[in-house]
């Protein structure tokens, strides 16, 4: 969520400041460790490249796998280094644990103790799973020598425990299970009290190094705000590199390390690779947290339509005229746009705040107080960030245009809620919707929210549902005909 690269560190002045900043960042780490979770610069990074590796190759052997033998993997991956006096076992575990809870997910046994079937989640991840072997290589020393033949000793001994992790094992969860539908029963493997592990499943948006890194930084940020903790950009920055010099971060500016786990900067402000993924995929944390600070898609903040990467889409910072406020209604919207995700203009008020033609043009009305949203918010915070406030668009051309401030209004607790005001152009959404997500009318085609109403008919009744509500509002438009679980595009006389 923060530039990956930057003009020069600005060294921190030993003063109360530094203490500060010292303070911020123990309280940051006591909080992980209070979730026996550990981030170190550098370790961190590997052991999150290594459980990827280990974890795609159970997933495609397996499906389904449990959390021992991706343990077992990991540490047969990293034994050399720990044997070396590098790490130990208990920091990657706690490296480890990061990544468990932030990409992974558990498979929960049935009541009649059998476990889902993992063969369909095999050819889906099979076909989406990206191999990146290559960025072993990439890792600064020591870990740039690592050796992967240790994942296929795994494959081939499946019930290869590390027998040393009881306090981080997920508690046992209904009766045990059955084996995996591609597994026999003797294969199937136990923890320490004879009763079958929950199973592991990566998450949905979990195909490639690149989502481990950005998910395993989102835990971070989202402990960060759970305990009400704001660090500065400054802070992150020390947290995230310590006290690795600068010119050492300089060297591996261009490979793959840098390029994917290279989180605080000093200018509070994403990089454009981040800023075109913010919010372009569904939100598949299974923890609790703020959906206002999230980088991934929830439908209370977006309202049901999903926001299209700008350098694939090729749209502008514009309303779209087919997308409207619902009459008589100030929490909801209509999308009636026939081109759907293929529309050259915005379908909501993310897709223009967040627009690289958009992005950090105007100053938060609150720069010189504390904004609640942070690096979230599209506006221009510190002196510095204006300086270079101007992004690059798709072509990385610089672009000068003004658009509505954004902030965040907190309130006692942990409430909040987002407000906007207009200045300069309107964005279409001077107050971001409350009540039910957006309503997709005929002819506009099937949104990516309502591909996630899984149930059979769902998606009919819900724009069966919409179309009523909307020519109920709308005196204009004449009823339609629909019936059961299914619209009809022809409208009848009204009697």
């Amino acid at each position: 969520m923060y530039p990956r690269s930057y003009s020069g560190p600005t060294p921190l002045a030993h003063t109360h400041s530094s203490v500060h900043h010292r303070s911020s960042i123990e309280f940051l780490k006591t909080l992980l460790r209070k979730k026996a979770c550990l981030y170190e610069p550098v370790t961190s990074f590997a052991i999150s490249l290594i459980t990827w590796h280990v974890g795609r190759a159970l997933a495609l052997s397996r499906g389904y796998f449990t959390r021992q033998q991706l343990q077992a993997g990991v540490h047969a991956c990293v034994a050399s280094k720990i044997d070396e006096g590098h790490v130990t076992r208990t920091k990657v575990n706690r490296c480890m644990q990061v990544i468990l809870n932030s990409c992974f997910h558990y498979i929960i046994p049935r009541p009649d103790g059998s476990e889902e079937c993992g063969k369909a989640y095999r050819a889906v991840f099979l076909r989406e799973a990206a191999d990146e072997q290559y960025a072993v290589g990439t890792l600064p020393p020591p870990w740039n020598d690592l050796d992967l033949s240790a994942i296929t000793d795994i494959m081939a001994n499946p019930l290869l425990h590390d027998g040393d992790d009881d306090e981080h094992k997920p508690a046992s969860v209904g009766k045990p299970q059955n084996k995996d539908c591609s597994v026999s029963v003797a294969d199937e493997s136990v923890d320490s009290g004879g009763k079958r592990s929950v199973l592991l499943c990566f998450n949905e948006n979990i195909r490639s190094a690149a989502d481990v890194f950005r998910s395993h930084n989102e835990f971070i940020r989202d402990v960060a705000h759970t305990g009400n903790l704001s660090l500065s950009p400054e802070e992150w920055q020390l947290f995230f590199w310590g006290t690795m010099p600068y010119g050492q971060r300089s060297a591996l500016s261009d490979n793959f390390h840098s390029r994917y786990f290279y989180l605080a900067g000093m200018h509070d402000r994403m990089d454009q690779q981040d800023l075109f993924k913010l919010r372009t995929t569904w939100c598949a944390k299974r923890y609790d947290h703020d959906h206002s600070f999230c980088a991934f898609a929830h439908v209370g903040i977006n309202r049901g339509w999903l926001r299209r990467n700008p350098s694939t889409y090729h749209y502008k910072p514009v309303m779209c005229p087919y997308v409207k406020p619902l009459p008589e209604s100030d929490d909801c919207y209509v999308n009636m746009c026939p081109l759907g995700v293929e529309c050259n203009r915005s379908h909501s008020r993310e897709e223009i705040v967040y627009h690289p033609e958009s992005y950090k043009r105007q100053l938060c009305k609150k720069a010189h107080g504390a904004c609640a949203l942070g690096d979230i918010c599209p506006n221009i915070h510190t002196e510095m960030s204006s300086h270079q406030s101007h992004g690059f668009n798709r072509q990385g051309k610089r672009h000068h245009h003004d658009h509505g401030t954004f902030h965040r209004d907190t309130y006692s607790g942990s409430k909040s809620r987002l407000t906007a005001t207009t200045s300069g152009h309107s964005t279409g959404f001077c107050k971001l919707p409350g009540g039910s997500p957006m309503l997709y009318i005929d002819p506009a085609p099937l949104s990516e929210y309502e591909k996630r109403l899984m149930l059979p008919g769902l998606q009919a009744m819900f724009r069966d549902q919409s179309t009523s509500v909307y020519n109920s509002l709308n005196k204009s438009s004449p009823p339609l005909e629909y019936g059961w679980f299914g619209y009809k595009y022809s409208a009848v006389k009204a009697p």
